[in-house]
């Protein structure tokens, strides 16, 4: 568990895959996109897991192939989400380039450009079986896809609604208390209910969802 020192051919074509796309990304960054906001902690716990992540993908030649065994899946399955990895880049070079397309899911995988390279490296370290891959890995998944969650949770797609015939309210029940948001109809008075709100964060992402700055009350 502790490792063999060793130049990892492996480790460098697993880290080449990882560079050569975030390279091409400083060129071709996502409209709106800024790092200003991100959580300090987490934002130490990345820089932290990917130095280490590096150091230990590049020294332990554990992780170089070996003789075919029931074993060797772990490093079967680690090159196959490299590969679902860089078709995910693929596909956001191809898109619009928006912060939706940088912070989306792939093949059922949510947040795919942050979760699949750290679940590779985490299963390389369980092939090579090698503690200290391990740690990192933990070290950059929390680091590096708490900060791709920040950064989602910001830039949900305005949806849109008839604003001139349509205002926003939340429905107050006064028996139990229940609040629902939705839609007025100006007009005939209609409501079109949208989500129930039990807390003022879900009050925030009605808010957020829909362009909204302010959701009067109606009893």
């Amino acid at each position: 568990m502790l490792g063999h020192f060793g130049f990892s051919y492996t480790g460098c074509i697993f880290l080449l895959l990882l560079f050569i796309p975030n390279m091409i990304w400083t060129k071709k960054m996502p409209q709106g996109y800024t790092s200003e906001k991100e959580n300090r902690i987490l934002l130490f716990l990345e820089r932290t897991g990917e130095v280490l992540v590096c150091c230990c993908a590049l020294v332990f030649s554990d992780f170089n192939l070996r003789p075919w065994s029931a074993w060797s899946w772990w490093l079967l399955a680690a090159a196959a989400l490299m590969v679902l990895y860089e078709l995910w880049w693929i596909r956001y070079f191809r898109s619009e380039r928006r912060l939706e397309d940088f912070y989306s899911s792939f093949a059922g995988v949510p947040l795919a450009g942050a979760t699949l390279p750290v679940a590779a490296f985490f299963l390389l370290g369980i092939y090579g079986k090698i503690i200290w891959m391990l740690i990192a890995a933990a070290i950059l998944g929390v680091g590096h896809i708490g900060i791709h969650l920040q950064h989602s949770r910001d830039c949900v797609s305005v949806m849109e609604f008839d604003r001139e015939n349509q205002r926003a309210v939340l429905r107050c029940s006064i028996c139990n208390g229940e609040q629902v948001a939705g839609f007025k109809d100006v007009h005939t008075g209609k409501f079109q209910e949208i989500m129930v709100i039990r807390n003022e964060g879900d009050l925030e992402d009605f808010r957020r969802m829909y362009g909204l700055d302010d959701v009067p009350k109606e009893y």
